[in-house]
């Protein structure tokens, strides 16, 4: 049954693989010993099918209780710890815990360094996993070597045009991206997205993130058009495959908005931030980081309309959002700070905008 469930996920039919994951972990809970390794495991597929549904709140308890069953049951440096580790890793992750993320990928990572050949494909993964992590740090230089060695891993052993090359592919296009090397990230996109459409067809959920790359990157370079086209097809897969309130759904929203926005279309941009802020709050929960930065950008489109007052409401809350996760991420909230009092000098309130100025230019 776990079988079906990672194939109908692979598919992106993940209503399916819900029942699945489901109907397999109750078999096993009601025929295994409560800490029984193919327990752990049937908990770990089904906490990563939630992750990936954005149901955060009900996967890092399913989580937590099979890497502890494998810990206690097969040591900690065991292999099958891997997917657990991995699987927690990727939570954390999503939830912008990148702290709590790193130390269980390293980990992973080293556990598949000590038990297989340093070619194997499944280092690969590990490799991609980390390399994720590391670019949402900052921590490029460290990222973009991980993923070179990935590559020269995957098609070794799989050859250019597997699947796995193509994720690969897209996390690199995917930092290059993140540092504004928009030049040498497109042809990987486009690489990428040729490897998925032949193997899965033009439809399939994978396709979407790639996409998203992609017209980010046009919108970046003013082919608003082509961007546009790009993000509907992208949004198209999404809410087909995982719903109309899905965070992913809202991500592409967001994009969309932005590129608006750059184009002096407020009105369109104001609508597209308002549906995304509501998925998100909706499914990250009022306090998440991702809402913040939601709030902001909506907060922009306002102060752009002259609608101060409600764009100091939205600020006022991404900001103590920001403050309440600092230390965590101190770049994140002078960044709020300043978008505050740039706001504030919009509105004619010099005094407020000064006072906000100087906790940016504060030492931390």
């Amino acid at each position: 049954v776990n079988s079906l469930g990672r194939l109908r996920f692979t598919q992106g039919q993940l209503d399916e693989a819900d029942v699945h994951f489901r109907r397999a972990l109750e078999i096993r809970e009601r025929t295994l010993p409560p800490d029984h390794p193919d327990l752990a495991s049937s908990l770990n597929h089904l906490a990563f099918l939630l992750t990936n549904q954005g149901r955060y709140d009900e996967a890092e308890p399913l989580h937590l209780r099979g890497l502890e069953i494998e810990e206690k049951v097969l040591g900690p440096n065991h292999p099958s710890l891997v997917m657990g580790l991995t699987t927690l890793g990727a939570l954390y992750h999503s939830q912008a815990r990148y702290d709590e993320a790193e130390p269980l990928l390293r980990r992973a990572l080293a556990i598949r360094e000590q038990t297989l050949e340093p070619d194997h494909p499944d280092i690969a993964g590990s490799l991609v996993n980390l390399a994720n992590v590391l670019v949402s740090l900052g921590a490029y230089g460290e990222a973009e070597a991980l993923l070179q060695r990935c590559l020269v891993i995957q098609e070794k052993a799989l050859g250019p045009d597997h699947p796995k090359q193509a994720m690969g592919l897209s996390n690199l296009a995917w930092l290059y991206q993140e540092q504004g090397r928009y030049e040498e990230a497109e042809p990987l996109y486009r690489r990428a997205l040729g490897i998925f459409e032949g193997v899965f067809g033009a439809n399939h959920l994978n396709n979407a993130e790639i996409l998203k790359g992609l017209g980010f990157i046009a919108s970046e370079q003013e082919r608003y058009d082509e961007a546009a086209a790009i993000y509907q097809r992208a949004l198209d897969i999404r809410e087909s495959a995982l719903g109309p309130d899905h965070p992913e759904v809202a991500s592409i929203l967001s994009l969309f908005a932005d590129s608006y926005s750059a184009q002096g279309r407020l009105q369109e941009a104001e609508r597209f931030h308002r549906r995304a802020l509501g998925i998100w709050e909706q499914t990250l929960g009022p306090e998440h980081p991702t809402v913040a930065t939601s709030l902001e950008g909506l907060g922009k489109v306002l102060t752009e309309r002259g609608r101060y007052d409600e764009a100091e409401t939205l600020y006022e809350r991404a900001l103590a959002i920001r403050e309440a996760q600092t230390p965590g991420d101190v770049e994140a909230l002078h960044e709020s700070l300043a978008a505050y009092a740039r706001l504030l000098q919009a509105a004619g309130k010099e005094a407020e905008a000064r006072e906000i100025e100087a906790r940016v230019e504060a030492p931390s």
